[in-house]
């Protein structure tokens, strides 16, 4: 699991600050070479690694980012090709519900 502060805010209330923070949580595997049959070529993004798990909300399925294409482009182990506003981080309850044999694999 990866942890990212996406962003924060002072807030002051009765003379005394807080800071909120805004953090995006994203589940990794262990290896994401174990869900592909290729050693892909892959470079990089600002909004996906390679081994982060999204959920694909318009068919309800899991994956594994296996390639990044560039910046906006990815492959995943099971639905292919997509691009970046096709997906979501995937939450815990997403892996469970739609690919429980994932959850040994989780970092």
């Amino acid at each position: 699991m990866e942890i990212n502060i996406v962003s924060s805010t002072q807030l002051s209330i009765n003379h005394l600050s807080y800071k909120l923070i805004k953090i995006k949580i994203m589940l990794k595997v262990k290896n994401h070479r174990d869900f592909a049959c290729f050693d892909y070529i892959s470079t990089t993004s600002k909004h996906y690694k390679l081994g982060d798990v999204v959920f694909k909300v318009e068919d309800n399925e899991v994956g594994v980012i296996i390639q990044i294409h560039d910046e906006r482009e990815f492959r995943s182990d099971m639905f292919g090709n997509f691009c970046v506003s096709e997906v979501k981080p995937a939450k815990l309850s997403d892996v469970k519900k739609y690919r429980n044999d994932l959850l040994n694999d989780l970092t």
